[in-house]
């Protein structure tokens, strides 16, 4: 994912650093694998470890920010225009 960001002209400021980009990896993890709980559930708590250990390597602007990327919509209207 660090190659692809990169090669898409590094994502800008928000992504400065590879905390941001890790989050939203673990993140998208966390969504997918959330909709199994029952059968992911040590991946679950893993996961919720790594983005609570990630979360305080970000400051709380990054934070809101990558949060309001994100949002709570299945998908976050940032990636809306990508759709045919």
């Amino acid at each position: 994912m660090s190659s692809f960001v990169a090669a898409a002209g590094g994502g800008g400021p928000l992504l400065e650093g590879r905390a941001a980009l890790d989050w939203l990896c673990v993140e998208a993890f966390r969504r997918k694998l959330g909709r199994h709980a029952g059968v992911y559930a040590a991946v679950l708590g893993a996961i919720t470890r790594r983005q609570a250990s990630l979360r305080r390597r970000l400051d709380e602007r990054r934070m809101a920010e990558l949060r309001r990327i994100v949002g709570d919509d299945d998908l976050p209207a940032d990636f809306q225009h990508m759709l045919p």
